[in-house]
C-alpha cells in the first residue's frame, strides 16, 4: 500500500475512533469469555471458543462492517467520491480497517483464555477441562483470523448494496446453518 493508502488508513482509524464500532473489538471478546466462564465453568475453555467462533466472532465483524461503513453509506458515498484518489484504494483502507480489528479481538480473546482460562480461573476458583499453551491460542487466533477475512469484504459490501438489517440476516442465516449442518449440540469437542 502506497502512502497515499497508508493515509487513508490513519483517516479511516481516526473517523471511527470516538464510535461503538471501534469499541467492538473489546466488548465481544470480554462479553464472550464472561458468558463462557459464567455459564460453563470447568468447560468454560472449550464453550468461550465455540461460542467465539461461531456466533460472536462473526456478529462483531458484521456489526463492525455496517457501523463504520453506515457512515459513508448514509452520505450515499459523497465523501468519499470526492476524494482526488481511486475508490479501490479507499476500499483497501476501510478493509484494511476491518481486518485489523478482526485480529485485534482475536489477539484480545486469546490473551483472555491464556490469562482467565489457563492462570485465573483455575487458581482462584475452578479448574478447567482443556488447558490452552500459548502456540495454540496464538495458532488458533491466527487461523480464525485468516479464516474470517472473507467475511470483511463481503459484510461491507452486503452493507453498501442492502444495510444492516439484511447483513445481520445473513448472519443468522449462517449460524442457522451451522447449526444444521454440526447438530444441535453444535461442533464436537475433543
Amino acid at each position: 500500500m502506497n502512502s497515499t493508502g497508508m493515509r487513508l488508513y490513519r483517516a479511516e482509524r481516526i473517523k471511527g475512533r470516538h464510535t461503538a464500532a471501534n469499541r467492538l473489538w473489546l466488548l465481544m471478546p470480554v462479553l464472550t469469555l464472561a458468558l463462557a466462564y459464567g455459564i460453563s465453568q470447568s468447560n468454560g475453555t472449550n464453550s468461550a471458543y465455540n461460542w467465539w467462533y461461531t456466533l460472536m466472532m462473526q456478529g462483531m465483524i458484521t456489526l463492525f462492517c455496517c457501523l463504520s461503513g453506515g457512515r459513508d453509506r448514509k452520505r450515499k458515498n459523497r465523501t468519499v467520491l470526492a476524494l482526488p484518489v481511486k475508490m479501490e484504494t479507499v476500499w483497501d483502507a476501510k478493509l484494511l480497517t476491518g481486518v485489523g480489528t478482526v485480529a485485534a479481538a482475536n489477539l484480545l480473546f486469546a490473551a483472555g483464555i491464556l490469562l482467565g482460562g489457563c492462570w485465573l480461573i483455575p487458581r482462584f476458583w475452578m479448574a478447567q477441562v482443556m488447558e490452552v499453551t500459548v502456540g495454540q491460542a496464538a495458532g488458533a487466533a491466527a487461523v480464525m483470523v485468516a479464516g474470517s477475512l472473507w467475511q470483511v469484504p463481503f459484510c461491507f459490501w452486503m452493507n453498501q448494496k442492502w444495510g444492516l438489517l439484511v447483513s445481520l440476516l445473513w448472519l443468522a442465516l449462517l449460524w442457522a446453518a451451522s447449526r444444521r449442518w454440526y447438530g444441535r449440540k453444535g461442533a464436537q469437542t475433543v
